[in-house]
């Protein structure tokens, strides 16, 4: 296949993109999608349970902002994922790791509310409450960002 091939690939590709969003293609839809093409350079993964559609653009702010300030990973390291149930067991997040091959993981929304950090492989996971919890309680806001250090400390293997 010669360049000129996946360049015609490629203008076809964006032209049905194109037809598909007329108005544009939502921020939010480029944003909650889940980066594949390199994968082995994703560094930080947040999941916000219960968020099939992505995060509201408040919400998305300060999953970014958790990832970039709290846990000082570049945005482009980053994988911001909405998962629809309000749940997520440690085999499903055990596969969501391996896919992504992120060491940094932490997972918003926990149903019990509950914060706790432990190790799932070479990644250190912190459990947490909801975002929109995190935003609103200033007391869960300061507990969250103390055991975020945590995991922000963290290097792939352990250390």
């Amino acid at each position: 296949m010669s360049l000129s091939d996946d360049r015609s690939q490629i203008i076809g590709l964006l032209d049905r993109v194109a037809r598909l969003y007329p108005r544009g293609v939502p921020v939010r839809a480029i944003r909650n999608t889940p980066v594949t093409l390199n994968s082995k350079s994703t560094v930080c993964l947040l999941i916000s349970l219960g968020a099939p559609e992505g995060l509201e653009d408040s919400m998305d702010k300060l999953a970014q902002a958790i990832c970039t300030k709290g846990l000082r990973v570049p945005i482009e390291h980053c994988s911001i994922r909405g998962w629809s149930r309000p749940d997520i067991t440690d085999e499903e997040l055990t596969a969501l790791i391996s896919e992504t091959s992120a060491f940094k993981v932490v997972v918003c929304g926990e149903p019990d509310g509950s914060i706790c950090v432990k190790s799932i492989g070479d990644a250190l996971v912190l459990r947490s409450y909801a975002l929109s919890r995190i935003a609103s309680d200033p007391d869960i806001k300061r507990l969250f960002w103390e055991d975020l250090k945590t995991v922000a400390a963290y290097k792939r293997g352990g250390s």
